[in-house]
């Protein structure tokens, strides 16, 4: 061998022992796409951010972290990548890591991301599978881990340990041995928007979420199924579990375990062997949950299971009351989507305001394309033989929040209908549904209570209101502005400003509805061509009030008990027929001429009187001629 031959071989020996082939680039049909093949990463200080431990770019700095990415290692002899001992900013990212072949049952024995004693890190779009723990951190602060898959681990998915402000937002962990997310000794952190499925092996099913004497976490939105109990809080204080949906679940969906002090709100548990247990817990709240199965509870706390009224409790799926009554109380006469009854899970805890149907938050639709399962759409395809439908939800419409009512659509062209919902407590501000230049749509069957006004239709057209019970709304049940072609029928409207009021609207049918106690049971201010029908109108001002309305039919409506039965002024021509008028104060007032209507079967009537006063005074005279010539 000449001297450039022994040369060489002398400095591959030498760059072997330093390790540098370790991190030079070298592309393998076996790395993932994109990623390339690299030994395992070894950080144990600031000063080990190099290009040698895979850094590709960046200064550690908040707004120029370095960048750990695109590589993939096999984490089989040593953690795939470990880092501890750091206060730089750096993020690991694309990274694949894994041991050996997961298709067996040779998981590994070294974690495939290890972060301990560090701060300001980001751990982002990272796939880690058959490791022993997928992801896990301690003694660390201000770590974010979002858009990793991790499977196949002996452990779990992600765990943090004795850390402070760390999050786990929008991850897919599945099939891993432990707990798919885990925190314990943790505070003020997060796990959000995390899926979270199969946790445990075969029968040995394990927890979709477990938090163990941890403070102030909050568990928000994650979806989970197929878990053994899917959110278990333990010896833990503080925490607010919301808005998570659970299928599947063999164990508890929802496990309050020694814990106090919690916020339990929003979730969604559609199928679970139990939906809830609260054993040796204290302090706690839990109000618009919807459990669609078996609950459990070993004692009672102290513990709330409703937020009072008219906020309400939870959808038990057990809970059969009826709902008469409303109030504080459920002692004054009319519904409120609250069951009359309270509801007892067992233990002594009792839920006092159950809520009749399951709970949605504030629906709001702005286009075709937000018609989604996330605002409550639960089939459908938007056209006229399959419109999309939201149905069986109860919405408190006081938490529209800036919005307009408890559901809200605008915007839209699609074919809709909204079926058997309770929209509630909007009070003076919001309307219980709003619906904003759309057309197409459908309320039906639907219970509208206590909101500003039950239905709001603002330049619509092609709209059915039918079936519906609206009750006690601020200023009216039905109020509709520019709008036209519009079915307004079988609805029940009462205790409201107004019953249906019309402005400016045109070519619409109000038929068959039963209004009563109110100040004008219909209203048409400005309208034109409207029909209305077969309606009962009670025990208001005015029954039926027409102004700058031309062109209206007022037919075969049973009109009683109203200060005045029908008043119309400005609105020729007006056909009033065949009408019931029964105990007004006035049937009828008007300053313009009616056609075809009762007016002309009182002029009848007055002519019949007439005429028979005329006869009474023939006789009469002819009587006093009479008694004048036998007169002596």
């Amino acid at each position: 061998m000449n001297w450039w031959g022994r040369g060489l071989s002398i400095l591959i020996v030498v760059l072997v022992s330093m390790g540098v082939f370790a991190v030079i680039k070298v592309p393998s049909s076996d790395a993932a796409a994109g990623l390339v093949v690299r030994a395992p990463i070894l950080i144990s200080s600031n000063s080990d951010f190099t290009s040698w431990n895979g850094v590709v770019s960046g200064h550690g700095l908040p707004g120029d972290p370095y960048i750990i990415d695109g590589w993939e290692i096999n984490a089989s002899a040593a953690c795939g990548i470990r880092i501890l001992d750091t206060t730089s900013s750096f993020v690991v990212r694309d990274v694949h890591v894994f041991h050996g072949d997961i298709s067996t049952s040779a998981y590994g024995t070294y974690d495939g991301i290890s972060l301990e004693n560090v701060s300001n890190a980001r751990i982002d779009n990272v796939t880690v599978e058959g490791c022993r723990s997928g992801i896990s951190a301690l003694y660390s602060t201000h770590v974010f881990v979002t858009g990793t898959r991790t499977s196949h681990n002996n452990f779990s998915g992600i765990e943090f340990h004795q850390s402070e402000n760390v999050s786990a937002i929008g991850n897919l962990a599945y099939d891993n041995s432990a707990s798919e997310l885990y925190m314990g000794f943790c505070k003020n952190s997060i796990m959000e928007d995390n899926t979270a499925n199969d946790s445990g092996f075969g029968e040995q099913q394990k927890e979709g979420i477990d938090i163990w004497q941890s403070e102030n976490v909050s568990i928000v939105g994650n979806n989970l199924d197929r878990n053994g109990n899917s959110i278990l809080i333990e010896t833990s204080h503080h925490c607010t579990i919301s808005s998570n949906t659970i299928t599947n679940d063999t164990g508890h969906a929802i496990y309050l375990y020694y814990s106090d002090n919690c916020t339990v709100f929003l979730n969604n548990i559609l199928s679970a062997d139990n939906s809830l247990a609260i054993q040796a817990s204290a302090n706690n709240k839990l109000f618009h949950n919807n459990f669609h199965s078996n609950t459990w509870a070993s004692d009672p706390g102290p513990n709330e299971l409703d937020d009072g009224y008219q906020s309400g409790g939870n959808y038990w799926f057990p809970y059969h009351g009826t709902d008469l009554y409303s109030g504080a109380g459920q002692d004054v006469q009319g519904p409120d989507g609250i069951g009359d009854d309270p509801y007892e899970i067992g233990g002594g805890l009792v839920d006092n305001y159950p809520l009749m149907l399951p709970y949605h938050t504030v629906i709001n639709i702005d286009g075709n394309d937000d018609f989604t399962a996330e605002n409550g759409v639960t089939r459908g395809n938007g056209t006229k033989g399959n419109p999309y439908t939201i149905d069986i939800w109860l919405i408190n419409a006081n938490l529209a929040d800036g919005g307009a009512a408890g559901i809200t659509i605008k915007h839209t062209d699609a074919f809709f209908v909204i079926s058997d919902v309770i929209v509630r407590s909007g009070g003076a501000l919001y309307s219980g549904i709003w619906l904003s230049d759309v057309s197409n749509g459908t309320v039906q069957r639907s219970w509208l209570v206590d909101n500003y006004e039950g239905v709001t239709l603002n330049s619509t057209r092609d709209m059915t209101i039918f079936g519906s019970k609206v009750l006690r709304n601020t200023f009216a049940g039905v109020y509709a502005t520019h709008s036209d072609r519009l079915e307004i029928t079988e609805n029940r409207i009462s205790n409201s400003t107004h019953g249906v009021f019309l402005d400016e609207c045109a070519d619409s049918i109000l038929s068959e509805n039963t209004i009563s106690a109110v100040n004008c049971s219909i209203i048409a201010e400005q309208s034109n061509a409207i029909v209305i029908s077969k309606n009962n109108v009670s025990a208001s001002r005015y029954g039926i009030f027409l102004n700058g309305s031309p062109n209206c039919s007022v037919v075969e409506n049973t009109i009683s008990k109203n200060t005045c039965g029908v008043y119309v002024s400005k609105s020729s021509p007006v056909e009033l027929a065949d009408n019931i008028f029964n105990g007004n104060g006035i049937d009828i007032q008007s300053d313009v001429e009616l056609q075809d209507d009762d007016i002309p079967w009182l002029l009848i009537a007055l002519a019949i009187l007439s005429v028979g006063i005329v006869v009474s005074l023939v006789v009469f005279v002819i009587w006093r001629k009479g008694k004048k010539t036998n007169d002596p």
